[in-house]
């Protein structure tokens, strides 16, 4: 997976680190150049046991990179982990500037889906926060692209960091469709000890996260079924009840890429191999998933838009049937009125005739699909 880290300090360097150790693709941002430089020589800027073995293990692997490029930083990271310096501020509270910040410029040069992670310390509500900045920056520039925000605070012991990434002594979940009962009407959280099983549930977490990092067909299914697993060994360590409830029915985000691509190139020479490596999915799986989001096939969606914006041409210029066949990107004029008829009841030409003759409006604008 690729993960970038933004901020090399403590929480950021020890994380960092331990990612690339687990075999994923992690850069490391940071505003200071020297400290930078020096990481990028193998020279770890804290003193922590076994945290010079491993930045030099992630510099020789090619896993390990740092940098000062904010805007190559973001675009490398799927997940992306926040985690600067939250300073005392005047009224004793923690000043949050650098954290929004960060994530003002992870809006600014994310061109795709990311999921971004809090690891600063910051007070209750922060990641709603953060939700709210990013999504409004992204609007005021035009963008609509999905992202994720969590929260994943860190509980390191100077002295044994390294160990305590790898082996951490508690384990925070957040599921939108899943809700624990307690017994406090009033209470939306608890801390609770699962030391006995916590063998077994780090390695669910493990299976978990490894189905989700290589998006196989039907990853989506077994990723639930592990989570709910995973729910019900914390629910046997409590006296908690669970209820599972419904979750909001959101827009598959590697479907959704796919759409926006295909409305903004549905003139070019668009295969289903091509929009497979677009959304990094099988092909087959990616033509099932978009027919269950939009009831119809990537393919049929390509053409629906070519029709809508081929009427729009018959009824308003003087194009011949094979100019707009070729501007709208179909193989030939014969495959053009064929996938016409089908989805007008009518030809090319008998559409034309029937708007120039009043039988039917012109169209005034391209309409969505």
């Amino acid at each position: 997976m690729k993960i970038t880290v933004i901020g090399t300090g403590y929480v950021g360097l020890i994380a960092g680190l331990g990612f690339a150790k687990w075999g994923n693709e992690v850069v490391c941002l940071d505003v200071i150049p020297e400290k930078i430089e020096k990481l990028q020589k193998g020279i770890c800027p804290i003193y922590e046991p076994g945290a010079e073995v491993q930045l030099s293990d992630g510099l020789s692997s090619g896993r390990l990179r740092f940098t000062c490029d904010v805007k190559s930083a973001v675009e490398h990271g799927e997940l992306i982990f926040i985690a600067v310096g939250t300073p005392e501020a005047a009224d004793g509270g923690a000043d949050l500037c650098y954290v929004y910040s960060a994530a003002d410029e992870i809006a600014d040069y994310m061109q795709s889906y990311k999921l971004v992670v809090d690891k600063s310390t910051v007070p209750v509500g922060t990641a709603r926060a953060l939700r709210q900045r990013i999504a409004e920056r992204l609007k005021a520039m035009g963008k609509n692209i999905p992202f994720d925000v969590a929260s994943n605070p860190e509980f390191l012991r100077e002295g044994r960091a390294v160990g305590d990434f790898d082996n951490p002594d508690r384990i925070v979940l957040g599921v939108a469709s899943m809700e624990f009962l307690f017994s406090k009407a009033d209470t939306n959280y608890a801390i609770f000890n699962c030391r006995e099983n916590r063998e077994r549930m780090v390695t669910l977490l493990h299976m978990l996260l490894a189905e989700a990092d290589r998006s196989l067909d039907g990853c989506e299914t077994v990723c639930q079924d592990l989570l709910e697993v995973l729910l019900i060994w914390v629910v046997r360590c409590t006296t908690l009840s669970l209820q599972l409830e419904e979750a909001p029915r959101t827009e598959n985000r590697e479907c959704a890429e796919v759409k926006r691509y295909l409305d903004a190139n549905f003139r070019e020479d668009v295969s289903l191999d091509l929009l497979a490596e677009i959304a990094h999915l099988n092909k087959y799986y990616l033509a099932h998933t978009f027919q269950r989001e939009y009831g119809i096939s990537p393919i049929t969606y390509l053409n629906r838009r070519r029709i809508e914006e081929s009427k729009h041409m018959l009824g308003n210029t003087g194009y011949s049937l094979a100019q707009i066949s070729e501007l709208m990107g179909f193989s030939s004029p014969s495959y053009f009125s064929q996938c016409f008829r089908k989805a007008e009841g009518l030809t090319p030409n008998e559409y034309r005739r029937q708007v120039r003759q009043g039988q039917r409006p012109a169209p005034s604008k391209r309409h969505e699909v």
